[in-house]
């Protein structure tokens, strides 16, 4: 096994890391006595890792390819002849990238944990934003890194255990500081939303007003303290939590409302996408979380003059500025009202409601930075994965379902590749292409969040062409 440097400094982590996992063979490969493939492991001194795939194939020349008398290569032909050159020299995109680490098929959860995640989490107790997430063909082991299995746990669990035990020691010795992990669980199946948390309610990827992707649902009645009524739509259910016992019961219950089925393929095969997030808040930043959200639903209620909607907040005489109200029940409480704002005048109720809303983001701004370990977030993705119609070794095929469910997989898995391919050439990559690419969007492109790769691949010689495949993409990021 090769690995990433076994070291907890998240800050010398680069932003961007890509590592490899094979995993042993399984099931169905076992059955047939599939042949493992070798892969070779060369240091490149510079604390990253090459890879090399062979010992099996066998490489094949060219066969058809006319000249026709001499005139130019049709585009096809001119096509395989350069990859049958390219075989002959045994050389594969992947050829050229640096891999952060590379882990074997004895390799466990708890080593990759250690020797490649561990600094990301740490990171992120740091009161930073980190991202994870398993790409590979489909049954190269993803889910079982990612979300675990009965026998082993997952990047996800160890990650909790870390988490909580920052939360625990935090509040332990302040106990006003109340903090605890705010648990997200989506899933994104044919290319919509659900949220695993709520019943697989559905839900839609929208830019707030920071031009960040966030989960909304359909907007519904909900009540206010002083008895109006708002139609807003909400974002996923959040369950907060202390411990890992805690975040593990919310994550099986999101797991057993994922789709997932029998794959021709793969025995367990996830059918969809799922984004776990896991997020250090205090009881401070959630009411004033809802408090902003609450001002914004003012603002855009005077907007659309729905008067009615709106707290008893400002004073309103005829033909005098507009003033805060003091003395009301909305006034006070309001932490960040000062004897200045009290005495401010505005013209219209909109300015006034505007300047309410400002003054909110401001102060959860503030007590965010303020607060020890908060905005801290770890996001784990889990794939899906690329599935083929066919395997013609094995008389495979898909079902009509399977093809259908495919075709939305590969899609959304094509969108992710491009992003790859435009951020490898330093261009502008297209992010709105599909859901997946929408969510993770703000995280390859944020300068201060770091995030993780682990492509996966099988070790049968069967698979060689996916794990070639897994590899290509994987070393776009690896540059």
């Amino acid at each position: 096994m090769a690995d990433a440097s076994n070291s907890r400094q998240s800050a010398e982590l680069p932003r961007l890391q890509v590592l490899l996992r094979a995993r042993p063979l399984i099931g169905i490969e076992l059955e047939h006595g599939d042949e493992a493939t070798k892969f070779q492991i060369s240091d490149t001194t510079t604390g990253r890792f090459k890879i090399k795939v062979g010992g099996n194939a066998k490489k094949k020349d060219v066969k058809n390819v006319k000249t026709n008398g001499g005139e130019p290569l049709s585009p096809r032909s001119q096509m395989v002849l350069k990859m049958s050159k390219r075989r002959k020299k045994g050389e594969h995109a992947y050829s050229k990238g640096k891999f952060h680490g590379i882990f074997l098929k004895d390799a466990s959860n708890e080593n990759i944990y250690e020797n490649g995640c561990a600094g990301l989490v740490s990171y992120a107790i740091s009161g930073n934003i980190a991202m994870m997430f398993a790409y590979g063909n489909t049954g190269s082991g993803k889910t079982h890194t990612m979300l675990g299995s009965a026998s082993e746990k997952g990047m996800y669990y160890m990650a909790a255990a870390d988490l909580c035990q920052c939360v625990q020691e935090a509040n332990s010795a302040n106990p006003d500081l109340k903090l605890s992990i705010r648990v997200q669980f989506a899933e994104l199946h044919q290319n919509k939303a659900h949220d695993l948390l709520d019943n697989r309610v559905e839900c839609y990827l929208r830019e707030n007003e920071q031009k960040e992707f966030v989960f909304r649902r359909n907007a519904e009645k909900s009540d206010r303290k002083w008895g109006h009524v708002h139609q807003r739509g909400r974002g996923l259910k959040n369950v907060y939590c202390t411990t890992v016992e805690e975040i593990e019961s919310a994550v099986k219950e999101g797991i057993d409302n994922r789709a997932s089925g029998h794959s021709t393929f793969h025995k367990q095969s996830s059918r969809s996408h799922a984004v776990l997030q896991m997020e250090i808040v205090s009881e401070e930043i959630v009411e004033a979380e809802k408090k902003l959200e609450e001002a914004r639903d003012d603002w855009i209620a005077i907007c659309n003059q729905q008067t009615d909607l709106l707290p008893n907040l400002f004073a309103l005489k005829p033909g005098k500025p507009i003033k805060y109200k003091k003395g009301t029940d909305a006034y006070e409480a309001i932490p960040w009202m000062t004897t200045e704002i009290s005495k401010m005048k505005f013209n219209k109720l909109t300015d006034a409601f505007h300047f309410t809303h400002s003054q909110w983001k401001k102060y959860l701004k503030k007590i965010i930075s303020e607060t020890q370990h908060a905005g801290g977030k770890i996001v784990l993705i889990d794939l899906a994965g690329s599935e083929h119609g066919s395997d013609a070794s094995r008389d495979l095929e898909q079902t009509a379902q399977e093809k259908r469910e495919g075709k939305k997989i590969n899609l959304s898995l094509l969108a992710l590749n491009e992003v790859f391919r435009m951020k490898a050439a330093k261009k502008k990559a297209k992010y709105r292409e599909s859901t997946l690419t929408k969510v993770l969007r703000d995280y390859l492109e944020n300068e201060k969040s770091k995030c993780l790769m682990l492509a996966n691949i099988s070790s049968s010689h069967s698979r060689e062409k996916q794990t070639i495949s897994t590899l290509n993409y994987a070393a776009l990021l690896a540059k």
